[in-house]
């Protein structure tokens, strides 16, 4: 199972976090990140966006023991998408046990979690406890954050994969250059 979410999404999520792992601090800019991030330099070892989804999409697309599910049909569709992963999955999905799936996955309920528990965790007690891990939990807050420029430069550079995997662009055309 891979979950896929918007690159334009995720070079917000990871600048934040990385501004939380001191990878970065609060001054940094993040039109000095946009190169970092479409070149994978981020602090993590699993390549950029565009190589990490392409390297398993491209070799398990067709694969009925592969399922793409998007972050954003989570957000929009979840009791749907949980079904379809249970589904997958081999568990039963009867809507109580999905409403409860649900409800203990609620952002609000793991942000309230996360204060009271974050520095009892290996990955999550060396790094900075005054922000949270969990800041928005929310699809599409690239369009109010992410100025169009930086918006461009990841459309340009993905574009071909993020039409195929159902993402609209909105800046740029597919520039053809990026193949998987």
């Amino acid at each position: 199972m891979y979950i896929v979410r918007d690159p334009r999404d995720v070079v917000l999520a990871e600048y934040h976090f990385g501004i939380k792992q001191r990878l970065h601090d609060e001054s940094y800019p993040l039109a000095d990140y946009i190169p970092r991030f479409l070149a994978g330099n981020t602090g993590h070892a699993y390549g950029s966006w565009f190589e990490h989804l392409a390297s398993w999409y491209s070799t398990r697309r067709d694969d009925p023991k592969f399922l793409l599910v998007k972050y954003e049909s989570l957000h929009s569709q979840t009791a749907i998408e949980l079904a379809r992963i249970a589904d997958f999955l081999g568990v039963p999905s009867d809507p109580s046990r999905l409403a409860f799936a649900i409800q203990q996955s609620d952002a609000k309920r793991l942000q309230v979690l996360e204060k009271k528990q974050a520095h009892l965790f290996s990955s999550t007690k060396e790094i900075r406890l005054d922000l949270p891990y969990i800041r928005v939990a929310k699809a599409g807050g690239w369009r109010v954050n992410l100025p169009r420029e930086h918006v461009a430069s990841i459309e340009s550079a993905w574009g071909d994969l993020m039409e195929e995997m159902g993402y609209e662009l909105t800046v740029a055309a597919p520039s053809g250059v990026a193949t998987y």
